[in-house]
């Protein structure tokens, strides 16, 4: 490191770190156009914030996206590729230190595809996206900086029941921190909606979203 380098002390964790954009995010009001607390401290004020303030934050993916969908479309695509990118490095890393299990993993997972249906599209995806308003099924939060939409498989590609990646078994559910998608995972939908909303909110939005269901079986 050079030593010319200028240094930062951020006012939350106290650490003087170089004063570059890679260390502070980038604040047009501030003296040296850099904010006062270090990227990792920022990070950590704007998690608790989020989680504080779920409606606020709601509120604010929803404006984003109203005033900003084309950027918030690509902010999705960039975190979705990345998500993916990273995935793959960790499993492989995984399988690597896990050959037995990984094979083993690997065999289960193609007698489970290969038994399901693979039948969805995009104009699929499109249908459901505008039958729910481009929010999330279940809580109605938009996609926007904080959150992306996911096409969950509402009967788990785990589940021995479940028919596979059809029209009539995917909604968009958001994905992000506290995400509905993140929460429902592979557990049962209805139970997870009741002890997620409670019993009367629950079973409201498990029938909401077989109306849904109802209506691609009698259009297909």
């Amino acid at each position: 490191m050079s030593d010319h380098t200028t240094f930062k002390t951020c006012t939350q964790c106290g650490e003087s770190k170089p004063a570059t954009p890679e260390y502070f995010n980038r604040a047009k009001e501030s003296r040296d156009g850099l904010r006062h607390q270090c990227r990792t401290c920022r990070s950590a004020i704007m998690k608790a914030w989020r989680r504080s303030n779920p409606e606020q934050v709601s509120e604010y993916d929803r404006r984003y996206y109203s005033e900003n969908k084309e950027r918030a479309r690509e902010v999705a695509r960039r975190r979705y590729a990345k998500h993916n990118e990273q995935m793959r490095e960790y499993h492989k890393k995984w399988s690597k230190e896990n050959r037995d299990k990984a094979n083993l993993n690997a065999r289960l997972r193609h007698a489970r595809k290969s038994a399901r249906v693979h039948a969805f599209s995009e104009k699929d995806w499109q249908f459901a996206l505008d039958y729910f308003g481009g929010c999330c099924a279940v809580c109605g939060r938009p996609p926007g900086l904080f959150h992306t939409l996911a096409m969950d498989h509402w009967i788990p590609i785990a589940a021995s029941d479940c028919p596979g990646t059809i029209p009539t078994n995917i909604v968009p559910l958001c994905h992000g921190e506290n995400g509905c998608n993140n929460k429902k995972q592979s557990r049962d939908a209805e139970e997870w909606l009741v002890k997620e909303f409670g019993k009367r909110r629950g079973r409201q939005l498990a029938a909401k979203i077989q109306e849904f269901f109802t209506l691609l079986g009698g259009k297909r």
